[in-house]
């Protein structure tokens, strides 16, 4: 078969739909599109790629291009970035259960046109055997080969991992990121490594370390692939960093609130001691101006100081009492500063310990090897644990029909355990409906306890690999 026959052999009946309103052609003999066979519109199709339509033969004499070629080049198809035929086959390989063979049929061909017209019989057989066209046996045949494969295509790891990183962290930064990004990237464009660098200082101060690290990285794609992979980590750290002391700050503002309370109400007391004070000294001079103008014997002066005493004791009990208040409040504000304070360094202990466990989990859950199984689990409790521990096998949550759907729609799945523990009777009469209607083996498991779950887990890997399952 030729390219042509090759691509409309693969093409489904969206993407004939979809050919055919491009080129705004019908079917002969039908009306509508929608009404035809798929193989009646693959056969017309076939005319309008060889320009054999009425359409298609006025425009080939007015200097159109060829038909075929401008579609599949006019078509949103992304091409892998591999350097080598073979890279390529590997990647499209990778991606068959996500893309349409008549996609990753296209991209090869667009890609590398010499190579794929090469073996046009070779995908021509394999069609005709049933099995993947694109099947060239390209394998990796050594260690070296599959870590040089990783480096340059892996999103995190290979040589697109700073960048990756920095499409990443977008999702994450502030509204004005885009803008700050623009002007960083326009300043910076020309700078090398040394400048960047000796002007760091001020170009953090304009847009801060992870806008600036980004723009370099952006615009220096040509920079060794260690120095932007650092640019790339300490910009997500610093993000990282940034998001910690916001927690933080809203500790220490609740911090000001309760100390600006306590403010107020000592600031209450020292106004109330001073209008005591007043009242007092308005006394004594009401008992000077008495004292003068009546003229009172010793006997009614006598009484008057009595009264004045007794006022003054008054008073002094009075301070003192405020004065207690006061030392009250005083030791209540050092004790919540005290205990604010104790607790802004435990949430900075937990969240740095945080992190490190986290790390340190991710690292030793990590397999450095693929592993494809027959069977897959369902289950609702210890869902996100047993997860992280496995996330090679195929486990999905009860809860979610999609990765229901997905597990069940999977052909190399032909076994699903359903974990019975916290499932309600009417969750599992549904999911259990649901994986009969899709003809896959049912088996009700149970467990006493997480840790049983979790190696009879691993037991069914043992046995997997050993080939006893």
């Amino acid at each position: 078969m030729s390219e042509i026959d090759i691509y409309i052999y693969l093409i489904d009946d969206k993407e004939a739909n979809h050919i055919l309103k491009f080129f705004n052609e019908t079917p002969t003999g039908t009306r509508k599109t929608t009404t035809a066979t798929l193989e009646q519109k693959k056969q017309h199709i076939k005319k309008i790629f060889k320009s054999m339509t009425p359409k298609m033969i006025r425009q080939r004499r007015k200097g159109h291009p060829d038909p075929f070629y401008t579609y599949i080049n006019s078509q949103n198809i992304i091409k892998e970035n591999a350097e080598s035929f073979s890279d390529q086959v590997l990647l499209l390989n990778e991606e068959r259960k996500n893309i349409p063979d008549y996609i990753r049929f296209i991209n090869l061909l667009l890609t590398f046109p010499e190579e794929t017209r090469i073996r046009l019989d070779t995908i021509d057989q394999n069609i005709r055997e049933g099995i993947d066209p694109l099947n060239f046996d390209e394998k990796i045949k050594t260690v070296e080969e599959l870590k040089e494969f990783i480096r340059k295509y892996r999103s995190y790891i290979g040589e697109n991992a700073p960048s990756k990183i920095i499409e990443v962290l977008e999702d994450y930064q502030f509204d004005e990121y885009s803008s700050l990004l623009k002007k960083c990237k326009d300043q910076i464009k020309n700078y090398d490594l040394l400048r960047f660098y000796n002007q760091s200082e001020e170009i953090y101060k304009m847009f801060g370390l992870p806008i600036s690290h980004a723009a370099y990285i952006i615009t220096h794609q040509d920079e060794e692939h260690d120095i932007l992979m650092l640019l790339a980590i300490e910009a997500m750290y610093e993000l990282l960093k940034n998001q910690s002391e916001y927690a933080i700050s809203g500790l220490e503002k609740k911090l000001d609130e309760e100390l600006g309370k306590t403010q107020d109400e000592k600031q209450g007391l020292e106004n109330l001691l001073k209008t005591k004070d007043t009242e007092i000294l308005n006394l004594e001079t009401e008992l000077t101006k008495i004292n003068k103008s009546l003229k009172l014997d010793s006997k009614e002066r006598e009484e008057f100081k009595k009264q004045l005493n007794d006022w003054e004791l008054k008073y002094n009990k009075q301070e003192k009492k405020f004065e207690r208040t006061l030392e009250e409040h005083e030791r209540s504000e050092t004790k919540l500063k005290n205990d604010l304070g104790n607790q802004i360094d435990i949430l900075k202990k937990e969240m740095n310990i945080k992190k490190i466990i986290e790390l340190e989990r991710v690292n030793k859950y990590k397999t450095e090897y693929s592993f494809n199984t027959e069977w897959g689990i369902i289950c609702l409790t210890d869902y996100d644990w047993v997860k992280e521990i496995y996330p090679e096998l195929t486990i999905v949550h009860a809860d979610s029909k999609m990765e229901i759907k997905n597990l069940l729609n999977n052909p190399d799945i032909k076994t699903v355990y359903l974990l019975m523990k916290g499932l309600s009777t009417k969750q599992f009469k549904v999911i259990k409906q649901e994986i009969e209607k899709y003809n896959k083996v049912y088996k009700g498991i149970e467990f006493e306890s997480y840790k049983e779950f979790v190696e009879w887990i691993g037991y069914m890997k043992t046995m997997e690999r050993k080939g006893v399952l």
